[in-house]
C-alpha cells in the first residue's frame, strides 16, 4: 500500500512470478477494512476482476465476486487434497461466473456462473452452478441445498461423460444424460454423499475390466461385443455411498437390448482397488421376457435387472488392473436355480 491511511481509498498494484494485483482498498472509521475491488488478478491460469468484502459480524461469511475470462482451480483443489480434513476456515459467500474454469491437466468447463457458500470446515454448504462441458453443447447444473442438518445434492447433466471426466471421478464413461439425487446426512468435513445415479443413452470404453470380463464369456449375444472392448447401455441405474476414500455400489444395474448387467461392491477411491461382483444377462430383450410375465415371472427371474440365462462374474484387485473371473455354469440355470450357486433372492452374485 502506498501511504495507507486510516479513513478513505487506496490504490495498491503487486506483482511476482506468477502472480499480479491491482485495485483499490476501502476503510472505514478506525482503519476498518470495508472493501477490496480488484481490477486486475493474476494467479497461475487465473484471470479475473472483482471485489471483496469482509464480515460485517463475527461469524458471518467473506463475500467475494469474481468475474473473467478463466479460473484455475488445478492448485487449489491439489492442495486440498493434501490437506487434513475438517481444518478450520473462514465461511465464504462466492460469486462466480468465468468462460472458462480449469480442474485439472486436460479438465476445464466453459461458461460458469453461479453461487457457492462455504461452512467454518471450508464444505460446501450451499451452491448453485451452471455450465458447460463444451463451448457449445454439453449443459450442466448442480444445486447443494441445506435441509434439516443435511444436503441434498442434485445434478443434471447433458453430457454426463465429459461432466464425469472434468470432474475427475470418471474418464471411462462416453456421452449419455445424467440425473442425480443425493444426500448429505451432515454438515461435516468428510461426510458420505449417498444416493442415485440415473445414466440414459451412454457408453462405457477403455476400461480395463471390460476386455477381460468380455473374454471369459462366450455365450450367444456377446461374442461381437468381445470383440470391441466398448459397451453401449440405453439406461442404468446406480446407487451409490459416496466417501472420501471409497465408493460403495448397492444392485446397481444397467441395459441395453443386446445386454443387462448387475453390480454391487466397493471401490477403494485411496489404494486404487476394487471388489465387485454381479451378473450379466445376454439378449437382454428377449432374455428378460418370461421374467416379466404376470405371477410366474418370479419363477424366472429372483433378482431386479435378471432374466433366464445370467452369468455371474467378479472383478477384484489394482483398479487398473483387476482379476476378473466368471462363473460359466450359471449361463446353464435360470433365475430360480442360481441359488444353488450361492445367490440368494435380491441379493448380488455371489463371488465365482
Amino acid at each position: 500500500l502506498d501511504g495507507p491511511r486510516l479513513v478513505g481509498t487506496e490504490l495498491f498494484r503487486a506483482s511476482a512470478p506468477e502472480l499480479a494485483l491491482a485495485g483499490r482498498i476501502s476503510f472505514g472509521p478506525g482503519g476498518r477494512l470495508q472493501r477490496v475491488d480488484v481490477t486486475e488478478a493474476r494467479l497461475f491460469g487465473t484471470r479475473a476482476a472483482g471485489d471483496v468484502t469482509p464480515p460485517a459480524r463475527g461469524g458471518a461469511p467473506w463475500r467475494i465476486a469474481l468475474r473473467g475470462p478463466t479460473l484455475d482451480l488445478a492448485p487449489i483443489l491439489a492442495a486440498q487434497d493434501a490437506e487434513a480434513d475438517g481444518a478450520d476456515r473462514p465461511p465464504l459467500s462466492l460469486a462466480l461466473r468465468f468462460d472458462r474454469v480449469l480442474l485439472g491437466p486436460e479438465r476445464l468447463i466453459h461458461r460458469l456462473d453461479g453461487q457457492v457458500a462455504t461452512g467454518q470446515r471450508g464444505t460446501i454448504a450451499d451452491a448453485r452452478l451452471s455450465g458447460r462441458t463444451a463451448e457449445e453443447g454439453g449443459e450442466f447444473d448442480i444445486r447443494v441445498v441445506p435441509r434439516g442438518g443435511g444436503r441434498d445434492v442434485t445434478i443434471e447433466a447433458a453430457d454426463a461423460g465429459a461432466l464425469l471426466a472434468a470432474l475427475g471421478i470418471s474418464g471411462a464413461i462416453e456421452r449419455g444424460r445424467l440425473a442425480l439425487s443425493a444426500r448429505w446426512q451432515g454438515e461435516g468435513a468428510g461426510q458420505p454423499v449417498t444416493g442415485t445415479a440415473t445414466l440414459d443413452d451412454f457408453a462405457v470404453r477403455d476400461a480395463p475390466a471390460i476386455g477381460r470380463f468380455l473374454q471369459g464369456i462366450t455365450v450367444i449375444g456377446l461374442i461381437d461385443l468381445a470383440r470391441s472392448q466398448h459397451l453401449s447401455f440405453t439406461r442404468a441405474i446406480v446407487p451409490f455411498t459416496l466417501s472420501p476414500g471409497t465408493l460403495a455400489l448397492g444392485e446397481a444395474r444397467a441395459f441395453s437390448t443386446s445386454l443387462g448387467l448387475t453390480m454391487t461392491g466397493r471401490v477403494d477411491r485411496r489404494r486404487e482397488t476394487l471388489d465387485l461382483s454381479g451378473t450379466v444377462v445376454p439378449a437382454y430383450l428377449l432374455n428378460t421376457l418370461p421374467g416379466r410375465l404376470p405371477l410366474i415371472g418370479r419363477l424366472f427371474s429372483l433378482e431386479q435387472g435378471g432374466g433366464v440365462m445370467a452369468v455371474a462374474w467378479r472383478a477384484r484387485g489394482p483398479r487398473a488392473e483387476p482379476e476378473v473371473t466368471v462363473n460359466p455354469l450359471s449361463a446353464l440355470t435360470p433365475g430360480v436355480l442360481r441359488g444353488l450357486f450361492g445367490q440368494a433372492p435380491g441379493q448380488g452374485a455371489a463371488p465365482p
